[in-house]
C-alpha cells in the first residue's frame, strides 16, 4: 500500500475517534471497535 494511503487511513481513524466513534488504537497499529459501546445507556 502506498505510504500516502496508510497516512490517510491513520488520519481518518483518528478523525473518527475524535468524533466519538467507539474505536481505539490498541497496540502495534491495530485498531479495535468497542463492541460494548452500543450496549451502554447514557444518564
Amino acid at each position: 500500500m502506498p505510504v500516502s494511503t496508510v497516512r490517510t487511513i491513520w488520519r481518518d481513524l483518528h478523525a473518527l475517534q475524535e468524533a466519538g466513534f467507539p474505536i481505539y488504537d490498541e497496540r502495534d497499529g491495530l485498531w479495535q471497535v468497542d463492541e460494548d459501546a452500543g450496549n451502554r445507556r447514557g444518564p
